[in-house]
């Protein structure tokens, strides 16, 4: 996989089956917010952010908009 940088790429390296091609998820509606609590409480491959954050710890969560596309 590559990864376009300017008018260059970069080589890149990950899970297939951890990413969806961004552009494919059109027709899917929107998450609820029940949506977005199921995924963090169940997230793909990796213990919940309760059992990876401690108190005290800041966090960072990406959420794509329609620009991001």
């Amino acid at each position: 996989m590559v990864l376009k940088y300017g008018r260059t790429v970069i080589p890149f390296q990950c899970w297939a089956n951890r990413f969806e091609v961004l552009g494919l998820l059109a027709d899917k509606p929107p998450l609820s917010d029940a949506g977005i609590a199921e995924r963090l409480d169940n997230p793909i491959d990796s213990p919940s952010i309760e059992e990876i954050v401690n108190p005290g710890d800041s966090v960072l969560v990406v959420v794509p908009d329609a620009t991001r596309q």
